[in-house]
């Protein structure tokens, strides 16, 4: 991030899939976007998905299409 792209953000937002590894309970990622927040001196808002929203992951929307591709249904993204 340039110093001029920093002085113009106010706010990162940081889309998250509300799975296991993402959760706002771990203990370890708070810890480490609590540090990369003092690194950049910005707020950090973390969005989470609603639970069992494929629709909001681009990469779970690729796989059904390429699920239907391989049975004979569709085309490959």
């Amino acid at each position: 991030m340039t110093l001029e792209q920093k002085q113009d953000t106010e706010l990162i937002q940081i889309q998250v899939d509300n799975g296991p590894e993402s959760s706002g309970v771990r203990t370890q990622l708070l810890k480490r976007m609590l540090e990369f927040v003092h690194l950049l001196n910005i707020p950090i808002q973390l969005v989470y998905y609603p639970l069992f929203h494929s629709k909001y992951n681009s990469i779970d929307g690729c796989w059904g299409i390429l699920d239907q591709h391989w049975n004979g249904a569709g085309e490959a993204c």
